[in-house]
């Protein structure tokens, strides 16, 4: 959108319920958005699902996707999904 974006996840694999979970947070969201979900090929994609609301736009429980995929061992990408529709990718590469 032509500004700087900063977002931060936390992601883990909770023991009990055999899943993945992620805390996301960003500064152009007012929402902290949680999501679970599995990993496949050795969790080397891990796909996650939620709602979360929407500042902008007012809307409540949105369904929201994250894909994350190990690349290499020195990259990674995220993908965000809202309502079906990609809004965000971020590739990650360790320096």
């Amino acid at each position: 959108m032509g500004k700087p974006f900063t977002g931060r996840c936390l992601l883990g694999f909770d023991n009990t319920k055999q899943k993945f979970k992620c805390v996301w947070v960003d500064d152009m969201n007012t929402a902290i958005f949680t999501s679970e979900g599995r990993g496949e090929n050795n969790n080397k994609v891990i796909t996650l699902e939620g709602k979360s609301d929407c500042a902008a736009t007012g809307r409540k429980d949105m369904p929201v996707k994250q894909v994350f995929r190990a690349l290499s061992r020195d990259k990674h990408t995220l993908e965000m999904y809202n309502d079906g529709n990609k809004s965000m990718e971020i590739t990650y590469t360790r320096q």
